[in-house]
């Protein structure tokens, strides 16, 4: 089998792709240059914050919980918070909450003050205060951030001080002074951490279950987005949804919410149901006979096929019967009539079948392909965990000269990935392209089939070498084998993403 030989010429209008589009700076950007982002760990996230206080500090003479102050009311933008703080400190530091040291009144030893929150009366050393000079005793201020934090959330960061209209900041300095409990300093540490992903636009948290990852993109770099977190999970940067290429992020947004739409449902109600005459309940017909009873408190009986009273069925009255003569001609004119609201209905309910069996037609496959896509990534595991040991010991080679069984796999979960969502492409394309349309279904019938050629060489050949001894000739053809339908399926369908890539952008 020449698997090297297959004919392209079909397709070579359509799979093509200049040597400029694919090597500009913009392609490379797309398809995940090594340089195009960065994942970052719980404790990379730490340090990216203190190196950011530490420049904003050295820039504006600040301390490091002043700087933080300010960076959360910039998006931890260093380049925004420095143009506007030299621009108009007093505005800056006003709308921060970052107010200068007002003038405290000096007091005796055996002076207190009253705490307008608790109206008890402390001693100094026993009251705390902002830079603001509203002081409050120590009790007050715990029991106010405590709260703040175990129900506010990440809101706890923008706390102020408790005195009415006053809008001096509570620093980290402050909490971490006063705040005792470990489970409360633990979690406000966790939303500082979550305040520098959530408020800076070039970093978002992996929307895997359970990972703590987050990504970011490289400076120099607008958009990203195919990602691969250290978690393994794929994702798009721009909306965050399992990785999608070739399809666009509107392509998918527009499926996955037609797959969660109830209208679908209620499309489905229209094709497969009729109305009771009676109550014009809706009724799904679930036997096989034609006597339909309606639920209670109704119970009307009736024909499913002409939605008569049954009572009339019951006197060997049958839906096809035509009727002659006077009777009959009254009975043709109701017919008539009646066939016309009839053939109304029926029109919209094949409308609808239409569109419902169109639908059905692409999401059938679009599931089978991604169900395909878990198995083999079920399948890659055993290969991993135990195939590859098998097959070593029996062949006498070690794990690294198997690797390419592994690559195999990878490749066949990617190509189903990518199948997947050229069905979502199809079901939107347009119906005005016909030949736009026939081109790419034969496009996307031959990435299957070559899909399929491969997926079969590594299930099945693969197998045969695991359960018997075979001679190391007979190996190292099978290799040669898989190698090259792993290369030849591997470019035809990267060639297929970016030329449906570049046809969405032309459309758009």
């Amino acid at each position: 089998m020449e698997y090297e030989s297959e004919d392209y010429s079909d397709t070579e209008e359509f799979l093509e792709c200049s040597e400029e589009e694919s090597s500009s700076p913009k392609k490379e950007e797309k398809n995940n240059g090594i340089n195009c982002y960065r994942v970052l760990s719980f404790q990379d996230i730490r340090e990216e914050q203190e190196k950011a206080m530490e420049t904003v500090s050295s820039l504006c003479c600040l301390s490091q919980a002043e700087s933080r102050i300010l960076l959360q009311q910039f998006n931890w933008s260093i380049t925004n918070l420095v143009e506007q703080w030299f621009y108009n400190e007093q505005k800056v530091r006003k709308d921060s909450g970052l107010f200068d040291k007002a003038p405290v009144k000096q007091l005796r030893a055996d002076e207190k003050l009253y705490c307008s929150i608790c109206m008890d009366a402390h001693f100094i050393t026993e009251m705390k205060a902002l830079a603001c000079a509203h002081y409050f005793c120590k009790p007050c201020w715990v029991n106010y951030i405590q709260i703040s934090i175990r129900e506010n959330g990440i809101g706890c960061l923008s706390l102020r001080c408790p005195e009415p209209k006053c809008g001096a900041a509570v620093g980290e300095d402050t909490v971490l002074c006063l705040i005792t409990e470990e489970q409360d300093r633990t979690k406000y540490g966790q939303f500082l951490v979550r305040s520098y992903v959530e408020e800076n636009k070039r970093i978002k948290w992996c929307p895997a279950p359970e990972c703590e990852y987050a990504v970011e993109l490289q400076d120099g770099i607008s958009q990203c987005y195919d990602v691969t977190c250290k978690c393994s999970y794929n994702f798009c940067w721009s909306c965050s949804e399992e990785m999608h290429r070739p399809v666009d992020c509107d392509t998918v947004r527009k499926w996955t919410f037609k797959n969660r739409d109830n209208g679908e449902t209620e499309n489905w109600k229209i094709v497969n149901t009729k109305p009771c005459p009676k109550c014009g309940r809706a009724i799904e017909k679930n036997q096989g006979c034609m006597h339909m009873t309606c639920v209670a408190p109704c119970f009307y009986e009736f024909c499913w096929i002409c939605l008569g009273d049954w009572k009339v069925h019951s006197n060997n009255y049958a839906c096809n019967r035509f009727e002659d003569g006077e009777q009959g001609t009254e009975t043709v004119a109701n017919e008539e009539f009646e066939s016309e609201e009839e053939k109304i209905r029926r029109e919209e309910r094949d409308a609808i079948k239409q569109s419902l069996d169109r639908y059905s037609h692409y999401f059938e496959r679009w599931a089978a392909h991604e169900r395909s896509r878990e198995k083999a990534l079920s399948d890659l595991k055993h290969v991993q965990d135990l195939q590859i040991k098998e097959l070593g010991n029996i062949q006498c080679l070690t794990e690294l000269h198997l690797k390419f069984v592994i690559d195999a796999w990878l490749q066949i979960v990617e190509c189903r990935r990518v199948l997947k969502w050229t069905y979502a492409y199809g079901y939107y394309l347009s119906q005005d392209e016909n030949s736009h349309k026939i081109l790419f279904e034969h496009c996307q019938a031959f990435a299957e089939s070559s899909l399929e050629r491969l997926h079969q060489c590594v299930e099945e050949e693969l197998q045969a070498f695991i359960s018997s001894q075979k001679p190391p000739e007979e190996f190292t053809e099978f290799r040669i084998r898989l190698l090259t339908l792993t290369k030849v399926t591997a470019n035809y369908f990267e060639n297929l993403v970016q030329s449906l890539e570049k046809s969405q952008v032309k459309e758009d």
